[in-house]
C-alpha cells in the first residue's frame, strides 16, 4: 500500500526546523502555526456554510473573512517571532523596552481577535448541526491552547522590559 504523507516541502521543512536540536524555530512559531491551522479550519468551515446555509450565510461569511485576516496575521507573528526574540537580546535596555512594549500590543491585540472570533465559533456551535460541529469545537479548543500559549509568551516578553 502506498504511503500517502500529505505534508508538502514547505510543511517538512517547518516540521523539520522545530523538530531538529539546531533548528530555528521554538515554541513562539509553533504556537503562532498552531493558531493558523486552526484559523485555516474555520476559514475553510465558514465559507462553506456560507455557502449552504441562506438564513445565516453573511454571519458565517463575515466569521469567515475574519478567521482568514487573523490567519494571515498568524503567519506574519510566526514569521516574526525569532527576530523578535533575537532583537530582547541584542538591543540596548531602552530601546528592548520600547521595541518589547510595541511587541505587545500588537500580540494582545492577536489575542482579542482571537478572543472576538471564539464568539463567533460559539454562536455557529448554536446554529450548525452534524460532524461539522466538532470541527468546530476542535478549532476552538486549539485555539484556546494556542492563547495560553501567546500569553505564555507575552509574559516572558514582559520579564525583559525594565
Amino acid at each position: 500500500m502506498k504511503n500517502k504523507n500529505i505534508s508538502n516541502e514547505k510543511m517538512k521543512i517547518i516540521l523539520e526546523e522545530i523538530s531538529s536540536p539546531d533548528g530555528k524555530y521554538f515554541g513562539g512559531v509553533t504556537a503562532y502555526l498552531c493558531a493558523e491551522f486552526a484559523l485555516a479550519l474555520l476559514e475553510k468551515l465558514n465559507f462553506r456554510i456560507a455557502r449552504k446555509n441562506d438564513e445565516n450565510s453573511s454571519f458565517f461569511l463575515n466569521s469567515g473573512k475574519k478567521a482568514s485576516s487573523l490567519k494571515e496575521y498568524s503567519d506574519y507573528l510566526a514569521s516574526n517571532d525569532g527576530d523578535i526574540f533575537k532583537k530582547m537580546f541584542e538591543l540596548p535596555q531602552e530601546e528592548k523596552n520600547i521595541f518589547l512594549k510595541n511587541v505587545i500590543i500588537e500580540q494582545n491585540k492577536f489575542l482579542n481577535e482571537i478572543l472576538l472570533l471564539q464568539e463567533d465559533i460559539k454562536k455557529a456551535c448554536s446554529i450548525i448541526k452534524g460532524s461539522v460541529k466538532e470541527d468546530y469545537f476542535m478549532v476552538d479548543e486549539i485555539l484556546t491552547s494556542s492563547y495560553k500559549n501567546i500569553n505564555t509568551i507575552i509574559k516572558f516578553e514582559e520579564k525583559k522590559i525594565k
